[in-house]
């Protein structure tokens, strides 16, 4: 007989057929193991004298014995050790032929084999059994020049207890494969015990396997032990009427790892990360009273056994389409997920209904400072798991970071839907009462969420102007180097230095403290040189505080009508400082004359392009300043008239065509309390006196 005489024709082309993606590169070794514990199967079922538990499997890892010196173990192969039936006369028939459905039964599809050689070079077999009342002893090599039989022998019967034993050596890992190998193999025992965990969930009888490297042996069921009984469940459910099975594992080897792994014929075809959030709808720690672990899901069913592919690497579910078949009995792949993620739901309520109280509990403390948001918590209008959706952090400004961001999220998630509510409601059509009816609901719903947002956006609006007026309430005080702050600080806080009206942010043009008005201006400049406004000729280089002019019709009804121009100054003084006026360079009234001047002797032209005289244009100026006794003194020099509560003045400048309005900081920010009073005590928004 030849000793090439098999499977040589269509050998290399069944091979390209033949699907092993990088990432299953250890499934060829997984394969071999399969075929062991089936092997000692058979052996137990003919013999009376040897039970499945009598089973010995060793899987040896085998390296480069020049590297083993070397931190980095370079793998060549591995060894597959057992004691089953071996390769007897129908075993090795059945090997020899391409798809054979001799172990159809048990799940084999007969293309097994062909994996080793997707991974190696080739694979040896040298297996000893009993056979006919002799022992017989087969070695041969196979390889993608087919199978080469070196020995084929029958001896005469020895001991029946040393006369089973058969070895795989599969070696030479080809280069499409090497990297993925030398990487996963470290993690062969555990990698192993996932692909065949059915077996020990199920409690099944099985033989005793362990993985050998060059300084471990690693036993699979001592592996298994290592989970506490109590850390596995399993329930029962339907699809369609098939019935499925589903184990769920607490691995506290690990931890904050979720993954979803089906199986077929008692082994796992595909395994995948389970992303918590996506699937559960809300991020919660794998952890309980017992500890932190990794959370692993397995599935099986009779179903799931008859659509594996031949490579038993995925599954043919239905196609899945939009087009719903109430008689169709297939199963679409969303359908399984979706069942699958109910019954994940259902194990993990526990932990997530805790998560939920926790983080209700969260945004609560963090709403009672931020009643903007409060309106997210009405049910009606809001999915409350949409809030939910955060990562809870040990760190306090993380975690508040954390919910912002969130919260931020819904509301203007809720914002874009308003948007297209109110798009379809305006062209939304009725025929009868009942369409009208439910029309009304629908615009009613949509009323009372466009109020909520409204309010919400107010309420931030209000709570910003709080925040700021607590910030100059205390930045004016002494601080804790028990200096004054310095009047740029003042400045930038009321509007941004070097800037101007259109380049300023909204969040940082807090003029209105000084006079709602000025936010309306037509242009405003703040601590920018005569020479760099785009509203005068003039060459000077002085910089007024503030400077704006305000150019709108009298009347919003006629916005065709010509303008009333003005202009307006704003001087500030440092805090607590108490040379204001004290000598002629320090006093704000001579410098605020001096921008008048500027002002009144060159051309100025308004943003519409319009040039004015700005001799006839009135100029508001406002001096900020705490006040000296130097400091009153002037204000009384020119003419000025207190305030009934003694912290400004005010008063007109006949020469200059100028109204004045001096303040001490004080008073500007009693002004300013005052006139948002209202807003503060209708919207529950509580005033602070200082930071």
């Amino acid at each position: 007989m030849s000793n090439n005489d098999y499977m040589k024709t269509n050998l290399n082309g069944r091979l390209k057929k033949i699907e092993l993606k990088q990432k299953d590169c250890l499934l060829p070794i997984f394969e071999g193991v399969i075929n062991s514990i089936q092997s000692i199967e058979e052996r137990a079922s003919t013999d009376k004298n040897f039970k499945i538990t009598d089973g010995k499997i060793s899987i040896v890892v085998k390296y480069d014995e020049t590297q083993l010196i070397n931190r980095d173990k370079v793998i060549t192969g591995f060894e597959i050790y057992d004691n089953g039936c071996g390769f007897n006369t129908a075993n090795f028939e059945s090997f020899k032929t391409f798809d054979s459905d001799y172990k159809e039964s048990k799940g084999c599809k007969g293309v097994g084999r062909l994996q080793w050689l997707k991974a190696f070079e080739y694979a040896k077999i040298d297996s000893q059994f009993l056979e006919n009342g002799s022992l017989n002893h087969i070695s041969f090599t196979f390889s993608r020049g087919g199978i080469s039989v070196s020995d084929k022998t029958n001896y005469p019967l020895g001991s029946a207890e040393n006369s089973f034993n058969t070895l795989v050596e599969l070696t030479e890992i080809l280069d499409n494969y090497n990297q993925f190998i030398q990487n996963q193999a470290p993690d062969l025992a555990d990698r192993l015990l996932n692909h065949i965990i059915w077996c020990f969930l199920r409690k099944e009888e099985h033989p005793k396997i362990e993985v050998i490297t060059h300084d471990a042996s690693v036993n699979l069921d001592e592996l298994y032990n290592k989970i506490n009984p109590n850390d596995i469940k399993h329930e029962d459910f339907e699809i369609k009427d098939q019935s499925f099975t589903i184990y769920h594992v607490k691995d506290r080897s690990t931890a904050n790892k979720a993954t979803l792994s089906t199986t077929a014929h008692g082994r796992v075809v595909t395994e995948k990360d389970i992303k918590i959030q996506q699937t559960l709808g809300i991020s919660i720690p794998l952890s309980d009273d017992s500890g932190s672990f990794s959370y692993k899901a397995f599935v099986a069913s009779e179903f799931l056994d008859g659509i594996v592919n031949s490579e038993r690497t995925s599954f043919n579910f239905a196609a899945n389409s939009d087009v719903v078949d109430l008689f169709s009995q297939s199963i679409k792949s969303t359908e399984f997920n979706n069942a699958v993620i109910e019954q994940i739901k259902k194990f993990l309520t526990d932990l997530i209904v805790k998560e939920e109280k926790i983080k209700f509990n969260k945004i609560c403390e963090f709403m009672a400072d931020r009643p903007y948001y409060k309106f997210l918590l009405n049910e009606e209008l809001f999915d409350r798991k949409e809030l939910l959706n955060f990562t809870l952090d040990k760190d306090k400004t993380k975690n508040y970071i954390n919910i912002e961001a969130n919260l931020h999220r819904v509301k203007t998630k809720a914002e874009e839907n308003l948007i297209s509510q109110g798009k379809t409601l305006m062209v939304k059509t009725f025929n009868t009462p009942e369409e009208q009816q439910e029309y009304t609901e629908e615009l009613n719903k949509y009323l009372a969420q466009a109020e909520n947002l409204n309010s919400a956006d107010l309420i931030k609006y209000v709570i910003q102007r709080r925040l700021i007026i607590d910030l100059l309430t205390k930045a004016i005080g002494l601080q804790e180097n028990n200096k004054s702050v310095k009047e740029s600080m003042i400045h930038n806080l009321i509007f941004p230095m070097k800037s101007t009206l259109e380049k300023a942010l909204p969040s940082e043009n807090n003029l209105w403290l000084l006079d709602e008005r000025l936010s309306f201006s037509s242009y405003l400049a703040s601590d920018l040189s005569f020479n760099q406004m785009e509203i005068t000729d003039s060459t000077s280089k002085d910089r007024p505080d503030i400077l704006s002019c305000y150019d709108r019709p009298l009347l919003l009804s006629e916005p065709n009508r010509r303008g009333f121009a003005s202009f307006t100054i704003v001087e500030f003084k440092r805090p607590l400082r108490e040379d204001v006026s004290s000598t002629y360079s320090n006093d704000p009234f001579a410098q605020v004359f001096k921008y008048i001047k500027e002002l009144r002797d060159n051309k100025a032209k308004l943003p519409n392009g319009r040039t004015i005289n700005a001799n006839d244009c009135p100029i508001f100026c406002y001096i900020i300043a705490d006040f000296t006794d130097d400091f009153k003194e002037s204000c009384s020099i020119h003419n000025l008239t207190i305030t009934a509560d003694g912290t400004g003045y005010f008063g007109y400048n006949n020469s200059k065509n100028a109204y004045f309005t001096v303040l001490s900081y004080d008073g500007l920010i009693n002004g300013a309390q005052e006139r948002n009073q209202t807003f503060f005590e209708k919207l529950g928004v509580p005033l602070r006196s200082a930071i």
